[in-house]
Order: structure tokens, then sequence, then C-alpha cells
């Protein structure tokens, strides 16, 4: 038996050298070789210098193509296509019209037909300063593999290829622990309540449609959605082919990086979807919770952190918006940090790369990347904390068009991009705020009708756009303008400070009233960790600011906010069981009183210590429990559990300890 295990692992290893010393790369630039022209081999050559293009001689070439094919196996061009030679080379610049055009990227890698290259899948970015980008520049060589050794002995590379997290001997094994985390047919287009209550399957929950109409229209993480659905169905049809059954024939696609990367981005999609489902509170906690475990499994298998590409990355930012979504925000904090590094190991943080790439697989990264920085700048915001990224990663903000009609994604990109300046500065001045005021401004007046005017919207995602944006415009607003909230700002003499003061009250208004449209219409905002804050944060400075404090209109808005986190079933549309009156509030006991606190505090007079104390005695204290990462969210149908620090309390819930606590510091004045 063991010598059957060495001679696999012997003849794996075989494979991995021969393909590692398979160099068969021409000797000519890319420009040169394209044009078929004479090429002296310098660094640039004669030919790009005389032609006035040095800039784009390059010798980095990638994989070879394949020709054939297995039917049903799409044609990709790897997400992490950079090129096989130096880590500091651009990747391939896309082929002539004259020549094969590569297919859209696909989420699943292709199997290595012949001799696929191994730098390919293996490249990591460094900057033009790093010693290998200086030594590639000073070698007159065209063997890349030259720039590959000097990394590897400078450490610039990992040397290793075994699993950090993950004790995994064989190919067999691997597949064996893969084939557990797999989704099954009815996990991705439905799931029976039976598996999970032992009740009769009499309802049904679809996942991956919930994630494509409530959550991908106001989050489009995926870059190629139709092309991400077309691997879909061929993951569907190798499922029920019986390609994922047994543990001892392993599947050459699926047991492939890309496959399981697929894998776990479809896992990562339905953990949003669960999350945002129509099941019962506790299923959809434990759903969404185990989703999210079987993705990062199936992440580990696929080795991520050593072998990044875009769609690891893609992955990496559903679960973390997922993960934000269920209340833990700081983790998702942290997750998105590793994310971040993963996606500056490709690259992706500086244009100068990202040029040379294949146009979809440009496009591709640029909407990657925009997604990190969305994510980087409203928890920078919500947390005033620095954001890892300087304003030049911004790239693929600066250089989208401010043309009219820009649509919901875009205005969202382009208020990231002029908040970015916001996040860097510790305190920011208020000629800047009023500049990026004035920004913010510009990019709201060239929407598309429909997002600036209510009566434009005809459908109901155009209604929903539509208050969503308006959500998250007069937010960024009230945090531009949250100087003039200080005391120790005020400065009414100064032409800015007025300018910022006469917004303040009209953006947090507006933010009160767009959440309460935004709930009316659909259940996305209560489910969502930014729309909860920013709802909160409204209602909040409406009570503590002097000039709202006493206004009867924003009282009424405060109170409506505030009712529609304690109105019972808020945000959930249970498909379970009848509720007992004893079960069917949407938050735990503790946090009702919590919330009863800060409603009288809104009311009434200053809290007594009697009001302090029962308020501070009234919320959990513990942390949830390791074995749930994820707490569940939005709505609790079951029984109160005995440990209140248990899934019984979701991201609302953490929300509105944040309020209880509020309520005993922002109390009126005497």
């Amino acid at each position: 038996m063991d010598s059957a295990v060495n001679d696999a692992i012997d003849q794996e290893e075989i494979n991995r050298v021969l393909r590692s010393k398979r160099r068969t790369l021409p000797r000519s630039c890319l420009p040169c070789r394209q044009r078929k022209v004479k090429c002296d081999h310098g660094r640039p050559c004669h030919t790009c210098r005389k032609r006035g293009h040095p800039q784009i001689c390059s010798y980095s070439y990638g994989a070879a193509r394949s020709t054939g094919r297995s039917e049903g196996q799409p044609m990709t061009w790897p997400p992490s296509a950079s090129p096989a030679g130096g880590p500091a080379g651009p990747p391939p610049e896309s082929p002539s019209q004259n020549e094969e055009s590569p297919a859209p990227p696909s989420v699943l890698s292709a199997v290595p037909q012949t001799g696929e290259s191994d730098g390919l899948n293996r490249y990591t970015y460094s900057g033009g300063n790093s010693l290998p980008s200086i030594l590639q520049c000073c070698i007159h060589s065209p063997d890349e593999s030259m720039m590959h050794e000097a990394a590897s002995v400078l450490g610039l590379r990992d040397t290793y290829e075994t699993h950090p997290f993950l004790k995994v001997k064989t190919p067999r094994t691997r597949w064996a622990a893969f084939l557990q985390v797999v989704p099954q047919r009815e996990e991705v287009l439905k799931s029976e309540l039976s598996d999970l209550q032992g009740e009769p399957a009499a309802d049904m929950s679809r996942f991956f449609p919930v994630y494509r109409t409530s959550v991908y229209q106001f989050n489009p993480i995926i870059a190629d959605i139709d092309r991400f659905e077309s691997d879909m169905c061929t993951y569907l049809s190798a499922l029920a082919s019986g390609c994922l059954r047994n543990a001892d024939n392993p599947s050459d696609l699926w047991s492939s990086n890309g496959g399981m990367v697929y894998v776990s981005l479809l896992l990562a999609t339905l953990a949003a979807g669960a999350h945002f489902s129509d099941l019962p509170s506790p299923a959809r906690s434990d759903l969404c919770s185990a989703f999210i475990r079987r993705a990062m499994q199936a992440l580990r298998l696929a080795n991520f952190l050593c072998r990044p590409s875009l769609h690891v990355i893609q992955a990496l930012v559903i679960i973390g918006n997922t993960i934000l979504n269920n209340g833990q925000s700081n983790a998702a904090w942290t997750l998105l940090g590793t994310t971040t590094r993963l996606a500056q190991t490709l690259g992706l943080h500086t244009e100068k790369v990202v040029v040379h790439w294949p146009e979809n697989t440009r496009f591709e990264a640029r909407a990657v990347w925009s997604s990190i920085l969305v994510q980087e700048c409203f928890l920078s915001l919500c947390y005033d904390r620095p954001s890892m990224l300087p304003l030049s990663s911004a790239w693929t903000l600066q250089n989208s068009s401010m043309g009219d009609d820009i649509n919901y994604s875009q205005a969202m990109w382009h208020m990231v991009r002029a908040m970015l300046t916001l996040t860097r500065e510790e305190r920011s001045s208020l000629s800047r705020s009023v500049e990026v005021l004035a920004e913010l401004d510009d990019t709201y007046n060239h929407t598309q009708p429909h997002l600036r005017h209510r009566s434009q919207c005809k459908t109901l995602q155009e209604h929903l756009l539509h208050i969503s944006l308006q959500l998250y415009y007069h937010f960024h607003i009230s945090v531009v303008c949250r100087p003039v909230l200080q005391k120790a700002e005020a400065n009414p003499g100064c032409p800015h400070y007025l300018r910022l003061h006469s917004r303040v009250k009209d953006s947090l208004i507006g933010v009160s009233r767009a959440f309460l449209e935004f709930i009316a219409l659909s259940l996305v905002p209560l489910r969502t960790w930014s729309s909860v804050h920013i709802g909160l944060s409204a209602a909040l400075l409406l009570r503590v600011w002097d000039e709202t404090r006493d206004d009867p209109t924003c009282r009424e808005l405060q109170q409506q906010v505030i009712d529609a986190f304690g109105r019972p079933k808020c945000g959930n549309a249970s498909i379970g069981p009848k509720e007992t009156v004893g079960n069917s509030q949407w938050l735990s006991d503790g946090h009702i009183r919590a919330l009863d606190t800060l409603v009288r505090s809104i009311r009434t007079e200053p809290l007594s210590s009697e009001d302090i104390s029962s308020a501070a005695a009234a919320l959990p204290r513990k942390e949830p429990q390791e074995d749930t990462p994820c707490p569940e969210s939005a709505s609790q149908l079951g029984p109160e559990p005995s440990d209140e620090s248990s899934a019984a309390y979701g991201y609302e819930l953490v929300n509105v300890k944040a309020l209880g606590l509020f309520s005993l510091v922002l109390r009126p004045r005497c």
C-alpha cells in the first residue's frame, strides 16, 4: 500500500518537474513575433525603438493555447493570466485580429493540455524598483526562466506548494475532501426544509435565484455573471452525470484548481442567497454558516494563498460581504485585508500591469478591484480607520468616464472615488470637504433619470436602485458634513463652513426617508449591514444635533426608524409554521429592552441611573461561539435560547446593542 502511494507521489512529482522544465518560448519579442519581422533580442529591441513603441517590447509569453477541448468544457484564458516570465513583467497583450482570439474568461480553468506553462498560474507582481525587475532590465536574455529562479532565490516566490492549512498527501485524498463540500442540485436551485427542521418539505427556497435578484443588482461582485451562470449549467450537468460522486475516480476538470475555485465561488453565492432567502431564521443562519465554511474549505483545497486568481478574489469578496451582513464587521474588515493583499499579488492595484491583459480579463480585473475599493472605503468611513490603499490604487475609478446617464454601479464607483480622499486624512479641511461635496453632487447630477427622479422609475428594480442610490448619496454627504456637528469645528464666518452647514439637515433627513422607503419595498436593507448602519446612524445624529433635536419632522423620522427595528416579524417573510405570540418577535428580549431604553431617551427626560443599569444589564456580554462564525440575521422565529451569546441574534441585534449604548451616552440635556 505504501509503495503504491509513493509511486503516485513520484509520478505526480515527475509530471510537475517536466512541466516546469518545458521552456519552448520564442526568442523574438511579442511585437516582432506578431508582425513577423526581424528582432535583435534587445531590451527594447532595435525594431521596437525604430517604430516608436519601445514600451511594449516584451518577451513574456502566456501559456500555449490548446486547440482542442472536450465537449462542454469551456475554453479559458486563466484568470491569473500573467507572464510565464519574470515577476515584474506585464502580462501578455491581447492577440492581434489575425490571430486566434481567446474565449471570454471563465470561472473554470481548462485542464492543462499540451504543455501549459506553470509560470502562467504562478505569477506574482513585483514593482519596478524590486530586485527581480532591475535584474530583468539589466540581463539581456529572452529566457524569462532566469527571472523566476532569481525571484525564488531571493525568497520572493513560494518555494513549496504544500497546503499551509491542510494536510493533503495525495491528489486522491484532496479529491475525496473536495467531494465533501460540493453543493448538490437541491442546494443550488432549492432547499428542502425537511433536512433542517425534520418537517415535510412543503415549501422550497431557491438560493442562487435569490442571490441573482436580491444581492447582485446592488452589489455586482461577479464581473461576468452570464459566464458564471453558463459554468453553473456545466457544473450541474457534471453533477447529474456522476462526475462528482466517485472518490476513487477524480474528474480532470473538477479536481483542478480552477474547478475547485469555481465551486467555492458558487458556494459563496449560495451563502449570500441563503442570507436573503425566505427561510425561517434558524435554518437561514445554519445554511449561511455552512455554505461559508464549505466555500472556505474549497478555497483551501485549491491552495488559494499560494495560487490566487481573479475568481479566488471574487469568492473572498462575496464571503466577506456575507460575513459583514451577518454582523461580524471586524471579521469582514480583517478578511478584506487578506483579499486586498491577494489582489495586489496579481497587480490589480496598478494600471500598468492590467492594461496589457486581454480585453475580457481587463474588464474583469477592473470590476473585481473596484468592488474591493467600495468595501474598503465604506468600512474605513464607518470605523474612521485609515485605508490601507493609496489613492493611486483607485485607478479603476479614476479612469471611468463621467458621461451623462451613468448607471447605478458607475455612480457608486464615482462616489467612492470622491470619498477615498477622506479615508486618507486624519482630519479633512473644510475646503477639501467642500470639494468632495461638489464631486458627489456632480456624480449625482450625471446619473440616469430614474436614479434622480422617482417619477421616472417604471419597474420595481428601478425603484429599488433609485432608493438605494439616494440612501448612499445622502449618507456620503452627511459624512462629508460631519465637521459641522462638532462644536470644535464651528466657524460661522467661514463660507465653507456655511456651505456644509446648509447640507447637514437635508442629508440626514434624506437618509432616514430613503431607508424607510427602502424597507417598504424590500427586506434587503434590513438584512444588509451597510443599510442598517446608515439608517441608525442618521437617526442618532438627528437626535444629538442641536438644530434637529427638537424639530418635529426629525423626531417623527427618528421614531419611524426605531419602530421599524422593533416591529414584530420586521423584514421577515417566514415560510415556516405559524409562530406563536411568544416567539414572533424579531429581536431578543434583551435587545428589545435596550431598544426601548433608547426610545424613551428620545421621547422624554434624561435617563436615570436605574435606566442606565437596566439597559446595560439587558445587553449580552459574550461573543458568539466559535462554531458559529456567521450569526444569523434579520429575525428570530424560534424560542429564545438560554445562552444569549449563541446564534440567536444577528447583525441587526448587534447594531441595536450599539444603539442601547449610544442611548446611555447621547441622552438629552437637562
